[in-house]
């Protein structure tokens, strides 16, 4: 028999913290990555343009979510260029985007 789930983070943890920084982080490293294409230097190049080391960026590369940390994440991102943009929307509720 086979079970539905919401996402493949489901399957990994029962906790919906840690579901939902899974997903968060899986969200940046597809920030991080999309404009990689490997070339000249790759992992070396990837590594410096983001100043982590290579072992960083070999995470980073193939997705290792448990060997990264949120604060590395959204400083290399920050490193690449993007910003959060945040709206404060009512009392209870803020915006919060990140653009590049």
């Amino acid at each position: 028999m086979l079970t539905q789930v919401a996402s493949p983070y489901d399957l990994l943890t029962d906790d919906p913290i840690e579901r939902n920084l899974m997903k968060l982080k899986a969200d940046y490293l597809i920030l991080l990555t999309m404009d990689y294409d490997g070339g000249e230097g790759g992992l070396a190049r990837f590594a410096g343009e983001l100043q982590i080391t290579r072992q960083e960026a070999r995470a980073i590369l193939t997705g290792e979510l448990s060997a990264l940390s949120l604060d590395l994440l959204a400083t290399c991102l920050f490193r690449k260029g993007w910003y959060m943009k945040r709206q404060l929307v009512s009392e209870k509720q803020m915006d919060m985007q990140l653009t590049c």
